[in-house]
């Protein structure tokens, strides 16, 4: 019950109800379990498939009804175009796998903004830093959380731990829950429930999930995601896929033209239309007498619509997903070393705002209830912050040559060089690297 009065007191001062019962029951609860193994039916709901003839009128319906504020097979087609489309899965996990590859670090209160950071605050950074380095398998969180990306949220249900030696509470396990077991509340819509077969659905248990909303563009929460603005180019390149394989299957073939004498019957007519199909397949067949088999070569394709209809669909698909195309392919046309960088900067820019966002929900989410059950923190001034580090380094041989030259005659912060080039400082002196003069 220690960690509970903690939890009040902290969450009192953040401006929470905690004094409802069903807010501390249900807190009570998510350290205990996991709130949807009480709605079992979600866990054997099949995954339907909702591409499958799938019109410009289907798709205009289910969109509509997200905005009236039924997400449930909006969702469903976002899963299932990622599961179709080997471009969008592409695409998408370029740019999800792009905060992987990012640095991160927890921050005590009030660092990086100009203030100075008590020992306090230090402490509890630093106790909360040991408490991630004991999450398993911290990177599919990561990738979990940025599957919001292209849904607009994505949600996590923590499975909590209790270590006796340690008197803490740490999370054993984060499982993925799809979104399409969420709705939406009919007074807010920005607000997330969870599915039980009820209007009102079931209010998420405080401390039970990470719920990370992702604004890739503004709106309220069913418009929030990018796979919004692609569904359209998804479904017509589906169109042009299957004209393509149409084409493809009788691409070669001769035209097969059948005449019949006048007078025939229709068996014998049916007989000759069977022969002709049979001709395209096998190579064989056979007609009654009389009739004949005219072979015709259709003239060769001036050029390939369906493919150029998919490759416009997909460039357009990169555009939005990743801020240009030449990152992802080239027309042999437009694309040189200085536009491709350009893109690459626009990427880069895409990478820092992810980052940001999901930065934000892990502080919120998970680092604030670690240090509120943990470190007994009740003052919301004392909370460490989790941040990725998307500092580029300068060019070390630029600023070898400038800061000599500049160091004479200007006050120059050596904190601030090695932040620029990106090198930590020496813990000690036996950490100095050997050519350094000592």
């Amino acid at each position: 019950m220690k960690i509970w009065d903690r939890f009040v007191e902290a969450t009192r001062a953040f401006g929470s109800d905690s004094s409802e019962p069903h807010h501390k029951t249900s807190t009570f609860h998510a350290l205990q379990t996991q709130e949807s193994i009480g709605a079992g039916r979600l866990q054997l709901e099949p995954f339907a498939n909702l591409s499958h003839g799938l019109t410009p009128r289907r798709l205009k319906e289910i969109l509509d009804m997200a905005d009236q504020g039924d997400i449930f097979e909006q969702h469903l087609l976002f899963s299932d175009m990622e599961d179709r489309c080997e471009h969008l899965a592409a695409e998408m996990g370029k740019r999800k796998r792009a905060l992987l590859t990012l640095d991160w670090e927890i921050l005590p209160a009030q660092s990086g903004r100009g203030r100075a950071v008590s020992n306090e605050a230090s402490d509890i950074a630093a106790a909360v830093r040991e408490q991630f380095d004991g999450i398993n398998n911290f990177e599919d969180l990561l990738m979990d959380l940025a599957d919001g990306i292209g849904h607009g949220f994505s949600a996590c249900e923590i499975q909590w731990e209790y270590n006796a030696r340690t008197n803490a509470h740490l999370p054993a396990a984060f499982h993925f829950r799809p979104q399409s077991w969420f709705q939406v509340s009919r007074e807010n819509k920005n607000r997330l429930l969870l599915r039980n077969g009820m209007p009102e659905g079931e209010p998420l248990w405080p401390l039970g999930w990470l719920i990370h909303t992702h604004k890739s563009r503004s709106g309220w929460l069913a418009r929030y995601g990018l796979f919004r603005t692609v569904a359209w180019a998804y479904l017509i390149r589906s169109f042009a896929v299957e004209a393509n394989i149409r084409y493809v299957q009788v691409h070669g073939l001769p035209f097969r033209l059948g005449k019949y004498p006048p007078g025939s019957r229709e068996e014998d007519k049916r007989a000759l239309y069977n022969a002709l199909k049979t001709l395209g397949q096998d190579a064989a067949g056979i007609i009654p007498q009389g009739m004949d088999i005219l072979f015709e070569t259709p003239a060769a394709a001036a050029q390939d619509m369906a493919g150029a209809l998919i490759n416009r669909c997909e460039m357009g698909m990169s555009k939005a997903i990743l801020g240009g195309t030449l990152t992802t392919q080239s027309d042999g046309k437009s694309s040189t070393n200085a536009l491709g960088q350009v893109h690459d900067r626009i990427r880069r820019d895409l990478m820092i705002s992810d980052a940001m966002q999901l930065a934000a929900t892990l502080t919120r989410q998970l680092v604030a209830p670690l240090a509120v059950l943990n470190c007994g923190v009740t003052d919301p001034r004392l909370l460490p912050w989790f941040r990725f580090d998307t500092r580029e380094a300068e060019d070390i041989a630029i600023y070898a040559q400038a800061l000599p030259a500049l160091a004479p005659v200007m006050k120059i912060s050596s904190r601030w060089a090695h932040e620029k080039l990106k090198i930590p400082q020496a813990e000690n002196d036996d950490d100095i690297l050997g050519g350094w003069n000592r």
